[in-house]
């Protein structure tokens, strides 16, 4: 249960963004992320559950038909966007929205969250008035780095984590993905701090129809998924991610930790599967109405319902 320790200090955090937030009720406000007097992102911010959530309904969001022939350019215009924002697909109705969950720690925290997070936002209602994605983030210079990837492992081995060197500058880390093995990778000394991701194994000869399908698995996990979302590079690799701008704590590299193995239990192995051939064409059916018992067992299949389903 929310306390009003939260809902003041979340009131007080959103009074100081620019603009402020107005107040809805408890625990609700809306606040809106301007480029120009015709290009407004309304975003709207909820307590739920230990959690600051955060969604803005792009302008004009079914204007596009090309939104849903071309995920991967969502995607990939999640690896520029600042703090915890992300491009997604809601599973109830197939809207590209923008949104963030932001884990209720420390008010600090909290509030460096939402600052870097706003500004993501706003990064990202500009990538979609252009349709484009955005320009690739480029190394700090030494000088300019504040944390280094020995921090990085000692906050794993504080918050129970074994990390593992990869070279001079990445970790691995064992998720508790059970018996299936994921590993995720951290680096430290690019824009962002700190970028912590499990890259999702792609078909070399993945077919159009195949990658479609995948792409559009991906946005819609981003939507499901808390904390963790979907981007892809500049060769089009997609991964799950979360990234800090500032030295994270060893609760925060904890739960960006545990939240990936949570999207990777429930999405990748679906990511493997998509990519044959027979289960793309039943998720990308016209009709919306595909036995989801088929792709995903009968275990998943209220997973399967809502993924199943068309997202154009």
């Amino acid at each position: 249960m929310i306390s009003d320790r939260w809902n003041k200090a979340v009131g007080d955090c959103l009074g100081r963004i620019d603009p402020p937030a107005e107040v809805v009720g408890w625990g609700h406000w809306s606040f809106c992320t301007r480029l120009s007097p015709r290009n407004c992102l309304d975003v709207e911010a909820r307590l739920e559950d230990g959690w600051l959530l955060l969604e803005g309904r792009l302008p004009g969001s079914k204007r596009v038909p090309e939104i849903s022939s071309s995920p991967w350019n969502w995607l990939a215009s999640n690896r520029g966007l600042a703090g915890l924002a992300k491009f997604a697909w809601t599973a109830r109705g197939g809207d590209l929205v923008l949104r963030a969950e932001i884990p209720l720690t420390e008010p600090v925290e909290v509030e460096g969250a939402l600052v870097s997070t706003c500004e993501g936002l706003r990064q990202g209602l500009s990538a979609w008035v252009k349709g484009a994605a955005m320009p690739r983030q480029v190394p700090l210079a030494p000088s300019q780095r504040s944390f280094e990837l020995a921090d990085v492992s000692d906050l794993c081995a504080a918050s129970g984590w074994e990390a593992m060197a990869r070279g001079d500058d990445e970790l691995a880390v064992a998720l508790r993905t059970g018996s299936n093995s994921r590993h995720a990778q951290i680096r430290v000394g690019v824009s962002p701090l700190v970028r912590v991701e499990v890259v999702v194994e792609v078909a070399e000869d993945l077919g159009d129809r195949e990658r479609l399908a995948l792409g559009s698995l991906l946005l819609v996990a981003g939507g499901v998924a808390r904390l963790a979302r979907v981007s892809s590079d500049a060769e089009g690799a997609p991964r799950f991610e979360i990234c800090f701008d500032e030295a994270p704590s060893s609760a925060q590299l904890h739960r960006a930790l545990a939240a990936l193995s949570v999207v990777c239990l429930l999405f990748y192995r679906e990511a493997q599967a998509i990519q044959d051939p027979q289960v793309a064409r039943l998720f990308l059916a016209e009709d919306g109405d595909v036995d989801t018992r088929k792709i995903y067992g009968e275990k998943n299949h209220e997973t399967g319902v809502a993924l199943g389903r068309r997202t154009a």
